[in-house]
């Protein structure tokens, strides 16, 4: 089996991605990232929960010698305030951490090149959160 092939598995994919969230960390060194799930959505939030990350890998196309997929990456944060706003602070800063990860890490890989595609925003009913998601190009080597 050629690395490619074991790399372009979605289940590492997604362990890829998560360890790569894993590494953003405020100041105090606590997570930003403390919650991220893949596979799936969780189909509940726990009320102390003020966010969350969901990383979705699409279709891997394989070529000769290297594939290619996208990792959407959604970023939850609970609403504030009593009008339930979006919380622009914690959303902000997730997405940056998520870039600057891309530009620390996106092409200094021996497995994996980054690059973002495309970025989007909306509201969760069911969850009753705001969310951003990133869409991120991956290139397995």
């Amino acid at each position: 089996m050629s690395s490619t092939e074991k790399n372009s598995r979605i289940t590492s994919v997604e362990d890829y991605i998560s360890e790569l969230l894993a590494k953003a960390k405020y100041k105090d060194g606590t997570k930003v990232f403390p919650r991220v799930f893949t596979g799936s959505i969780p189909p509940a939030i726990k009320s102390e929960w003020q966010s969350f990350v969901w990383v979705d890998i699409t279709e891997i196309y394989d070529y000769d010698g290297y594939a290619v997929c996208s990792a959407n990456i959604y970023l939850f944060a609970k609403p504030v305030g009593s009008l339930l706003e979006k919380n622009h602070d914690l959303l902000d800063t997730m997405e940056y951490c998520v870039y600057e990860l891309i530009k620390k890490y996106g092409d200094n890989d021996e497995k994996y090149y980054l690059l973002k595609e495309w970025a989007a925003q909306d509201y969760d009913e069911n969850r009753q959160m705001h969310f951003h998601v990133i869409s991120i190009g991956v290139t397995i080597k």
